[in-house]
């Protein structure tokens, strides 16, 4: 059963950390019970953030044989690139990411879905991770989960409409910082599929009653891992044949 108790703590805590820069000291061993409880985190802190609806989700590739994560994330960290950041908890890196926005909202039910049809485009994103947790190396994964999985921004990049007609299984990627090629993979995203996880949120973010809208933005997990970044650092991040995006962290 979901305890309006430990929700509303966590939601508080998260938000003065959000709020101050100060950072969360848990207990390793403070727990949530549940995936639920960590959407329900989510939302009552996205809700304090910003009380407009989200327009931009992070999904989370599946592990061990579970369900794809998802996370709404703030408004407000969203950002055109070449985008620029200030930190206000602790930076955990950069990730280079492939994003899908949609043109009209995608329709998930009935006997003709239509979901690929609602997307404009297919982009480079790179995401900004960022963690309200002082030790989050030692708390539980739900935890993270309901701090929007660590997300800090997102610095949104060129894309193309002809995305259908890409092989993500061959797709290049280039990671630099400063000017200095970091991660170079191909074919590199952990499930091989990325519209398979945007089609998946748009049925999933429905069922939590936050249907997807046009202009709506859906990522798709990173194809380069977790970068370390520090202040002062610029990050280009570059997908041969769909487009780049930059994202430049201050000091």
């Amino acid at each position: 059963m979901i305890s309006k108790r430990r929700v509303r703590n966590l939601s508080e805590l998260l938000l003065q950390a959000h709020f101050s820069g100060a950072m969360i000291a848990l207990d390793p061993v403070v727990e949530l019970d549940g995936i639920d409880e960590a959407y329900w985190v989510q939302e009552a802190v996205l809700r304090g953030l910003d009380p407009t609806r989200p327009v931009s989700w992070k999904i989370a590739p599946p592990r061990d044989g579970a369900e794809p994560r998802s996370s709404p994330t703030p408004c407000k960290a969203a950002k055109p690139s070449p985008a620029e950041f200030v930190a206000v908890n602790r930076v955990l890196g950069v990730e280079a990411e492939i994003a899908f926005r949609f043109g009209e909202a995608p329709r998930v039910k009935g006997r003709k879905p239509a979901i690929a049809e609602a997307v404009d485009e297919a982009f480079v994103l790179i995401e900004l991770c960022e963690t309200r947790f002082y030790n989050v190396d030692e708390v539980d994964p739900l935890l993270r989960l309901a701090d929007f999985q660590s997300h800090g921004g997102f610095a949104m990049g060129t894309g193309i409409a002809k995305w259908r007609d890409v092989d993500f299984t061959k797709q290049p990627v280039d990671l630099l910082v400063n000017g200095k090629s970091v991660v170079k993979r191909r074919g590199s995203h952990p499930t091989g599929d990325p519209w398979a996880l945007a089609e998946w949120a748009a049925k999933h973010c429905a069922a939590r009653g936050m249907p997807l809208a046009a202009g709506d933005v859906v990522t798709t997990g990173t194809w380069t891992g977790m970068t370390p970044i520090k202040p002062g650092d610029e990050v280009v991040a570059k997908f041969k044949g769909i487009g780049e995006a930059r994202l430049r962290l201050c000091a």
